[in-house]
């Protein structure tokens, strides 16, 4: 009888059989070579874990820099991912580095002004294109004839920081796209093509899609709208927008919401500033035949416009569905400091599909309290009636970067002045520091 059935029994167990010795040994036996097989095996998972980590890490998330005039070392388009991710070994475009880049990177783009006569398409999806930090990166379309600006062709990109110009129709945009953000740019002076492009779109940024953000961004002087968006899960806030100065005889808006035939749902439009249309409103609801639902138009100014500063064609066949206009301040504008609907041919009681509420109205913007009006420097200064008066949710900060709210409630409009001692105090920052 084996050693592990003597042992049974002289520990108090029933006698053993010779054959039960052998089916115990084997089992024994089994059991370790499954463990020494299970160790194996988790050997191998983690060597091969440890590889894609490594592989991750050496093929995502990286820099690569684009260095036109040589800030920070000579730039050459031949260059690979890797050696262009270090800021002393560049590339000298903006399309080489695109090409470059996987999902997860960021294409850093140094101070330098690219003059172009073609549109920078964007055709890769899942990185970032943004100007360096405190530098100016200036795309200035002064030789293009037509096209857009910049058009995004894919999904999933971060457009942040760059100065974009002349562009002979719109500055930004990103047709058909979803999960696109344009963030800190400066667009201005699109869409002003000699005698203009009869029939073309003209606007700084045209979004047409599905949870596009547009955002920390100062757009003036452009040829059609200001912004011109439809689609779904749409978020502008915290946006410093004026002055369409179109020549033809179009209407020309701060922004358009909808276009006809197609839907425009989820829209959030927040903490902005829309002010001086050449002949129009701040706003427009343009959806003929359409469904618009879902909007809220919040803690935002609108000021110096032709026209209300909201007006909404509601006889054209559209069908509304819970539209808020809450909490704006309206001043200046010529049709009167109210919401215009079409189907009244005035400012009359909404539809019940639009709750209207708690907008303020002043009868000249010098008295709303902004820092330099006349420069368009719309930052509260103390005592201002924009501070603390917004409603709660819409923005956690504002246009540079200081979060909300700093007082009470949020301040109505892209800037947030900081608390401090009980009182509001005013940030010492320009409207263009947009890094």
């Amino acid at each position: 009888m084996g050693r592990r059935a003597r042992n049974l029994i002289s520990l108090g167990g029933s006698p053993v059989h010779p054959l039960q010795v052998s089916n115990i040994e084997d089992l024994s036996m089994n059991r370790t070579r499954r463990f020494l097989s299970m160790l194996r095996y988790v050997s191998a998972l983690a060597a091969l874990l440890g590889l894609t980590l490594a592989a991750s890490a050496a093929f995502a998330g990286v820099r690569i820099y684009v260095d036109k005039d040589g800030v920070g070392g000579a730039p050459n388009d031949s260059r690979d991912r890797t050696t262009a991710s270090n800021p002393a070994t560049p590339v000298a475009t903006i399309e080489r580095g695109m090409t470059l880049a996987i999902a997860g990177d960021t294409v850093l783009v140094r101070a330098a002004t690219f003059v172009r006569t073609s549109t920078l398409g964007i055709g890769k999806g899942g990185i970032v294109i943004k100007a360096y930090p405190g530098e100016l990166a200036k795309l200035d379309f002064t030789g293009q004839t037509s096209g857009n600006g910049i058009n995004f062709g894919a999904d999933g990109v971060t457009l942040e920081g760059f100065e974009i110009t002349n562009a002979a129709e719109e500055g930004v945009s990103t047709w058909f796209t979803k999960n696109n953000t344009i963030r800190k740019c400066h667009i201005h002076h699109c869409g002003l093509t000699s005698g203009q492009l009869a029939g073309k779109y003209q606007n700084g940024i045209a979004a047409y899609g599905q949870y596009i953000t547009i955002e920390q961004n100062l757009i003036h002087d452009t040829g059609s709208h200001n912004v011109y968006v439809y689609g779904d899960h749409i978020t502008i806030r915290n946006n410093v927008i004026y002055r369409t100065i179109g020549t033809l005889d179009h209407g020309y808006y701060g922004l358009q919401i909808g276009t006809p035939g197609a839907a425009c749902t989820n829209i959030t439009v927040a903490h902005n500033v829309f002010a001086e249309s050449i002949n129009r409103s701040s706003i427009v609801f343009y959806a003929n035949n359409a469904v618009v639902s879902n909007v809220a138009i919040v803690n935002n100014i609108m000021i110096k416009n032709p026209y209300s500063p909201v007006y909404v064609y509601d006889d054209i066949g559209s069908t509304f569905t819970n539209i808020q206009i809450k909490n704006n301040v309206f001043s200046e504008n010529g049709s009167g400091n109210c919401v215009y609907f079409t189907s009244g041919k005035g400012c009359t009681t909404p539809p019940g599909s639009f709750s209207v509420s708690g907008n303020l109205a002043f009868s000249n913007a010098s008295l709303i309290g902004f820092r330099n009006l006349a420069n368009h420097d719309y930052f509260p200064v103390v005592g201002s009636s924009l501070l603390d008066r917004g409603l709660a949710g819409y923005a956690t900060n504002d246009f540079t970067g200081t979060p909300r709210p700093q007082g009470t409630s949020a301040d109505i409009g892209p800037f947030e002045a900081i608390g401090g001692g009980g009182v509001d105090a005013i940030r010492p920052a320009a409207i263009g520091d947009l890094n």
